[in-house]
């Protein structure tokens, strides 16, 4: 083992991070390949859509054994921000808490 090896080989095993499962009406709206949580703010998740996605639109996902409503703040084809995708499209989806707009 390298130097860094020692350094900064952990002797816990860690476990990898838990996909999310992404759903709209109980229908699997894509299949998620990655998913990275944004403490306190919701969850980015990337894969190819399985139904057709819009910005502001309510989802149910699935992650570490909760399921809540988020919201779709936005979404990237390509590192270009999109208002809509179809399916068969790779995305990466940015998802938050969902509220009713303020007036």
């Amino acid at each position: 083992m390298g130097v860094l090896g020692r350094l900064f080989g952990g002797k816990g095993k860690t476990q990898p991070p838990a996909l999310a499962v992404v759903r709209r009406a109980g229908a699997e709206v894509m299949r998620v390949g990655d998913t990275f949580v944004i403490s306190g703010r919701g969850l980015t998740v990337t894969g190819e859509l399985l139904l057709p996605v819009r910005v502001d639109e309510r989802l149910d996902v699935l992650h570490d054994g909760k399921e809540r409503p988020l919201r779709v703040t936005g979404m990237l084809i390509d590192k270009e921000q999109v208002e809509s995708a179809v399916p068969g499209t790779k995305v990466a989806l940015m998802l938050s808490k969902w509220q009713l707009p303020t007036i």
